[in-house]
């Protein structure tokens, strides 16, 4: 009979559970690498919302308005920088002050305190990064998922006393974009398009308004194709004289994108009215509340948004009807899903205070500002749970705060 080597003899058995264990784990390491590309894929920066660790706010202090950080884990505040005001300056509403906007990745804020100063780009940690050359902007914001921001170079005449004559959807506005790595900024081909604000933008789309001087006259909407440079009417919105575009938000993929339309006689009557922006048309309506403004929505994820929905005390707004808080708005908020298809109330105000929505966070939590005029302090930062009842504290001020946004 012939003997068989060891090495021969095949696997024994500890070999073989070695050999099973190898295989088994370069399979997992193979699967984790093909699902981490796969996810890369489908779920670019564009669908992925940065998770942010502090939340950046401005706030009054004598003669001089104040940035701080607010860190997310250690709820700490932070000083960043400040900004010497003159009086008059600081009794005014902060957003009229000071301009900021965070970027996509969180890692860097946009800011200009008035309408006429520069604007300065810094990184979260308050340090600079550069400053826009053109002095001339009128409005900024930055593009979706991109370290550039979308300036407008505004061509408004003013006709008081002048022989000129507005043109009927407004003066032309100039738009670029302005490369913040590089300090370039390239021009927009809108060809012969005229338009007069930016509205809100999804991925690779800009929305712009053509809106008219003359009373009567509807605004027009065109999204805008950045890489193709097509300019397309956006078809569907009501064309009820005296109707005016609230608001654009798009959830952080770009999933769903939302359109708030204000009534004619907004001011007056009130009507809480969302609708879905399907592409280049008007889709579904949403949200229908009588009775109710709603002038923001910040959004939780590709499925789901926080909006401002808020009537008077005795169910209509009205400004001779005021609650204990001393506003005759109860500022309210309400979430919606896609999933569901509906509404809920979040945080509802009893009139004793009222709940302003300054943002949200991609964990469900959300910022408000808690106010009432007759208390000390009258306003209160506050972070709030995915049920409205309260998670943290961020500040308190006898004037409004700013919330510029989550940072990281």
């Amino acid at each position: 009979m012939k003997t068989i080597n060891k090495n021969q003899e095949g696997f024994g058995i500890v070999e073989l559970l070695i050999i099973i264990f190898v295989i088994g784990l370069l399979g997992f390491v193979g699967w984790s690498v093909y699902q981490r590309t796969a996810d890369s894929k489908g779920n670019s920066t564009a669908s992925v919302q940065a998770k942010p660790e502090a939340l950046m706010y401005g706030y009054f202090d004598g003669l001089a308005m104040k940035v701080n950080s607010y860190d997310l884990t250690s709820n700490q505040n932070k000083q960043l920088f400040e900004q010497s005001l003159s009086e008059p300056e600081t009794r005014s509403r902060p957003l009229s002050v000071l301009n900021g906007q965070v970027s996509s990745n969180k890692q860097m804020v946009a800011y200009r305190f008035g309408d006429k100063g520069k604007i300065k780009i810094i990184k979260s940690d308050g340090s600079a990064v550069r400053e826009v050359s053109r002095n001339d902007v009128e409005s900024f914001t930055w593009l979706l998922n991109k370290n550039q921001l979308v300036l407008e170079k505004s061509n408004y005449v003013n006709c008081n006393g002048a022989n000129c004559e507005a043109p009927l959807n407004g003066f032309r506005s100039d738009w670029y974009l302005f490369d913040v790595d590089s300090g370039t900024e390239t021009k927009l081909d809108m060809g012969d398009n005229s338009f007069n604000g930016l509205e809100g933008q999804s991925a690779n789309t800009l929305y712009f308004a053509a809106n008219s001087p003359y009373g009567g006259i509807s605004p027009k909407l065109f999204a805008y194709d950045i890489d193709s440079h097509k300019v397309t009417e956006v078809d569907g919105l009501p064309n009820e004289e005296g109707m005016q575009i609230g608001f654009i938000a798009s959830s952080p993929g770009s999933k769903h994108t939302i359109i708030s339309i204000l009534p004619p006689g907004y001011g007056s009557d009130y009507n809480c009215t969302i609708y879905e922006l399907d592409g280049k048309k008007l889709g579904s309506k949403i949200i229908d509340n009588a009775n109710y403004q709603c002038e923001n929505a910040f959004w939780v994820n590709d499925s789901e948004f926080y909006f401002d929905n808020s009537t008077g005390p005795s169910g209509k707004v009205s400004t001779s009807d005021t609650s204990k808080s001393g506003y005759y708005v109860l500022l309210s908020v309400f979430r919606y899903s896609f999933n569901s298809k509906k509404q809920e109330k979040v945080l509802v105000s009893d009139g004793s205070e009222v709940y302003r929505l300054m943002g949200s966070l991609p964990d469900g939590s959300f910022v408000v500002s808690n106010e009432a005029s007759k208390r000390n302090p009258k306003y209160k930062l506050e972070i709030r749970n995915p049920d409205g009842s309260f998670k943290s504290s961020i500040d308190s001020n006898q004037k409004e705060m700013l919330l510029i946004g989550g940072v990281r």
